[in-house]
């Protein structure tokens, strides 16, 4: 009676690491599903600057921060969910009777699924260019200056000595920045 009360005290923070394991999982993909919209959604870079761009009291630099950071927390405690798990996850793919490995439909068809969206995104076949089509038609068609509006397009920003105006940059590009570098010019863009 003894050793089975032992057994079930030392159970119980392995029980409290899975659950919080768990929770930080499913938490963490809701922050992940949060920001992966956002940042779906959200302009490009030069015109979230250009606009001053923030939801929620965040700008896009800090949405792909918190993207990133949750994705990381994910991973690893996905990683740590799967390996305090890995009996009920071992018994999904190994039949208990025989040891041979059960190739189950769900098993078959998640791999299939994930196997088809990495060819595709690699391939660039659809739904991949599909879904960056997507993004770019968020991108342009919400986040693109009013017509009229005073933001310049990339290129034709002012820039400034510190205290001096210069002419902004023209076509091409990289001979002026080349140029503003070189003259110790900060710009604007």
């Amino acid at each position: 009676m003894a050793s089975t009360t032992h057994h079930a005290r030392s159970e119980r923070p392995k029980r409290r690491v899975r659950r919080f394991a768990s929770f930080l999982v499913a938490w963490s993909f809701a922050v992940l599903l949060i920001s992966g919209i956002v940042l779906f959604v959200a302009p490009s870079g030069r015109v979230a600057r250009d606009v001053a761009w923030h939801l929620a009291g965040l700008d896009k630099e800090n949405w792909g921060g918190l993207h990133l950071i949750f994705a990381i927390l994910f991973v690893v405690f996905a990683v740590l969910h799967l390996a305090l798990n890995w009996r009920p996850f071992q018994g999904y793919l190994v039949d208990r009777a025989s040891h041979h490995l059960r190739l189950s439909p769900e098993l078959l068809i998640s791999l299939a699924v994930v196997g088809f969206l990495v060819f595709a995104t690699v391939a660039n076949v659809p739904p991949a260019p599909q879904l960056a089509a997507a993004t770019e038609y968020f991108r342009k068609s919400f986040w693109s200056p009013p017509t009229g509006s005073s933001a310049a397009p990339a290129g034709q920003r002012t820039a400034t000595r510190v205290g001096s105006p210069l002419v902004g940059c023209g076509a091409d590009i990289r001979q002026r920045c080349l140029i503003i570098r070189a003259r110790n010019i900060v710009s604007n863009w």
